[in-house]
């Protein structure tokens, strides 16, 4: 004969990471009976655990990934290559991940609407640019709200200057320079020429020694069109060049990526493109999406 037996059902005892225990189910797909309730338990009945994805760290998606790469001085996770899958939907745009950095990943816009100059006039730092007022301005607060909160809005952004010298203008020098003593603290950036240096899936040597600005030279020309920052892999404009956030010495100037893909200095008063770059929460995590432009990354915190 059937028999039956009431029991009051508990909480799962058990963990999966990344996910949330919502309750007993009869099936394997929805929630029948939560934690705490009564059941008539009968002959051979079973009960599921349900669980709810809570989302996976950026940093984890990373891991074991083909389109990343860890061989900048801090070994820091990046993206590399011509076309990675690092695509995410932000502000309900497509935009990509550059890297993973203590745990807060880096991602960049497509190109600004508007080029724009550093400044109009004379010598400019950066917070007194005209690039930063736009960005930390008009752009934040164009991003919905829910994106908005996403955003690291205090993050201590890397300030140092390039040196004169273009002989010295290699990704690793540039690194070293870039992490300087100096440091802003902001919501909205752009790319560092660092960024672009190890944007490139290339395994040649040279990558590491020659300048930055002979990147394009056939001989080495590998470094650069394995980038996703290339201007011929789709992501950047090919019709122009953009400004990079690592500073110049030299007064009233400072550094682009220049339309052949190669690092450049140029007057402040000179208009280019604009790709707003910015820093998300450590809390933000992938809840869906494959990171291709056609399913790019879901966030959620």
């Amino acid at each position: 004969a059937n028999t039956t037996c009431a029991i009051t059902l508990n909480s799962n005892g058990f963990t999966r990471t990344n996910h949330e225990f919502q309750g007993w189910g009869t099936g394997t797909s929805s929630v029948s009976h939560n934690a705490g309730t009564s059941y008539n338990f009968g002959n051979n009945t079973t009960l599921y655990a349900i669980w709810k994805s809570v989302g996976t760290p950026i940093d984890d998606i990373m891991n074991g990934s083909s389109d990343v790469m860890t061989n900048d001085p801090d070994r820091n996770k990046r993206y590399v290559g011509k076309n990675p899958n690092n695509y995410v939907r932000f502000n309900n745009e497509l935009w990509r991940i550059i890297g993973v950095f203590d745990k807060k990943a880096k991602i960049v816009a497509s190109k600004y609407p508007t080029a724009l100059s550093w400044t109009t006039s004379g010598n400019a730092s950066w917070e007194s640019s005209n690039i930063y007022q736009e960005l930390n301005t008009t752009f934040l607060n164009s991003i919905d709200t829910v994106s908005k909160s996403y955003i690291d809005i205090s993050h201590s952004w890397h300030m140092g200057s390039a040196d004169t010298a273009l002989t010295n203008w290699t990704r690793s020098r540039l690194y070293s320079r870039e992490h300087g003593a100096n440091n802003w603290v902001g919501a909205i950036g752009l790319i560092y020429a660092s960024d672009y240096g190890y944007s490139t899936s290339s395994s040649e040597a040279y990558c590491n020694t020659v300048q930055m600005s002979n990147w394009s030279n056939s001989e080495y020309s590998s470094c650069r069109d394995n980038s996703w920052f290339s201007y011929n892999n789709g992501w950047v404009d090919s019709n122009g060049a953009m400004w990079l956030l690592t500073l110049y010495p030299m007064s009233g100037e400072a550094l682009i990526l220049n339309s052949f893909s190669n690092l450049s200095s140029t007057k402040q008063t000179s208009r280019y493109g604009v790709y707003p770059t910015l820093y998300l929460n450590s809390s933000v995590k992938i809840v869906g999406g494959t990171g291709s432009s056609t399913d790019p990354y879901i966030l959620s915190m």
